[in-house]
């Protein structure tokens, strides 16, 4: 993966102008940065549209990527956000209703709806989330627990998880994305996606 590192960026509305500046200069560290703080939420939303964990990884990462190499040609009509999941969530639909021939419809409305349902927490409704999904993570079976606190709380690498735990980084994925789908059926799509942009 050609984009790495463990610096965390807390992007709002003051700070995207200029992040949107740095990358249309070329600057690769503020990419990672966007990268780190938004790829795990983006590989659950795609997880909605796309059910195998490699695929959803695959598609994020090619986001991103067409994202840096048409840096200086992108209109950002909205926020950094709007557009990485838009493009996210167009990314998946495309993937998956030409693999499984499944038709999205009005894949916009649907990202517009989710990013306005996400406005709506504050900061006593993302603690209550959180302490809700810490509490289904905790019920989880107890190898499936362990990864996926070690892939999220302990920000591991698939590769350093499985050296921990003995098994295949493909065993990981496996495990990492059985848990994703339980805690999003328990929770809902939209409660952990939110979980993994805000728990940083």
């Amino acid at each position: 993966m050609i984009f790495d590192g463990n610096v965390y960026l807390c992007i709002n509305h003051n700070s995207e102008s200029e992040i949107i500046h740095e990358l249309e200069a070329g600057n690769e560290n503020c990419l990672n940065m966007l990268f780190d703080n938004y790829y795990r939420a983006l590989c659950v939303y795609a997880f909605r549209f796309v059910s195998d964990g490699d695929d959803v990884e695959d598609i994020v990462q090619e986001v991103f990527v067409s994202f840096w190499m048409n840096k200086k040609r992108t209109v950002f009509s909205g926020s950094l956000r709007s557009y990485l999941f838009g493009a996210v969530a167009k990314a998946a639909a495309k993937f998956a209703t030409r693999r499984a021939k499944i038709m999205f419809d009005d894949v916009e409305k649907y990202v517009d709806q989710f990013l306005e349902e996400l406005g709506d927490y504050d900061e006593n409704e993302f603690t209550r989330l959180r302490d809700n999904v810490y509490a289904r993570v905790e019920a989880l079976p107890e190898k499936t627990k362990n990864i996926f606190k070690a892939v999220v709380l302990d920000n591991m690498t698939y590769q350093q998880v499985g050296e921990r735990f003995g098994i295949t980084v493909n065993t990981v994925k496996t495990m990492y994305y059985r848990a994703l789908k339980q805690l999003k059926e328990e929770l809902g799509g939209n409660a952990v996606v939110l979980f993994f942009i805000l728990q940083r």
